[in-house]
């Protein structure tokens, strides 16, 4: 059985506020394949993992959940501004001090007034940043259409990043768009890869970088383009 993103959390999520609007029920991006993280993470590389008796039971699995968006849209949606469209990138680092994201998102003059937000290391049930669903739960905080894009299936973690050892959960990471504006289509888009993450003595993980690709809904509409290098273009047929 699919088990979903907020299944077996151990942190309660941040106080959002009594009158933090609800997301309406996002599409499904749980999965079944927790049970097999020890046996990937024994397995030496790809070509490895290829052979092993696990890879056909796992295979179609993998390629739907590493080439998965999750989109969600807020009940009420706060509405934007007049003026241009304010857009702002963040490396949120996993979202381990989601609190303090959420209050700066929420309260900070100038970052509150952000109509997008393009946000790379974003984490979705990894026991690093408390197996939360860090995309959704900003995007609920703050009454904002979101969209996250799986770029890896991570098995192990970076040096200090769990330091009590905690089991994930979901397990992936990725990147995400928070709107103002409803997100109209949004595409996980695949990269050349430049590095096999599985082979990793550190962070090993399956998947590789990815690109969020995502139409917003404007007079003219505009096209985000947004990659876990933190590279950002939107391109409209007219100036922003």
């Amino acid at each position: 059985m699919s088990q979903s993103a907020h299944d077996n959390k151990p942190a309660s999520p941040p106080d959002r506020g009594a009158d933090a609007p609800q997301l309406t029920p996002p599409s499904d991006i749980g999965h079944g394949l927790m049970p097999h993280y020890p046996v990937l993470r024994r397995i030496k590389d790809r070509r490895a993992l290829a052979q092993s008796p696990l890879y056909p039971q796992i295979r179609d699995e993998l390629a739907r959940i590493l080439d998965a968006v999750e989109l969600g849209a807020p009940a009420e949606p706060r509405p934007r501004a007049d003026g241009p469209l304010r857009v702002l990138a963040w490396n949120i680092q996993r979202g381990a001090r989601l609190p303090e994201l959420i209050a700066a998102l929420r309260d900070e003059p100038e970052l509150s007034r952000a109509d997008m937000l393009l946000l790379s290391e974003v984490d979705c049930g990894m026991a690093r940043s408390g197996n939360r669903h860090v995309a959704r739960e900003l995007a609920e905080a703050l009454g904002m259409h979101y969209a996250f894009a799986v770029s890896y299936l991570v098995l192990g973690d970076d040096l200090l990043e769990n330091p009590e050892g905690g089991e994930n959960t979901q397990a992936l990471a990725g990147q995400a768009i928070l709107s103002r504006l409803p997100l109209l289509r949004v595409e996980n888009v695949d990269l050349p890869e430049l590095k096999d993450k599985f082979s990793s003595r550190s962070e090993k993980r399956l998947g590789k970088k990815r690109a969020i690709l995502a139409e917003v809904e404007r007079v003219n509409p505009a096209h985000v383009v947004f990659d876990g290098l933190s590279e950002m273009r939107l391109l409209t047929g007219d100036p922003l």
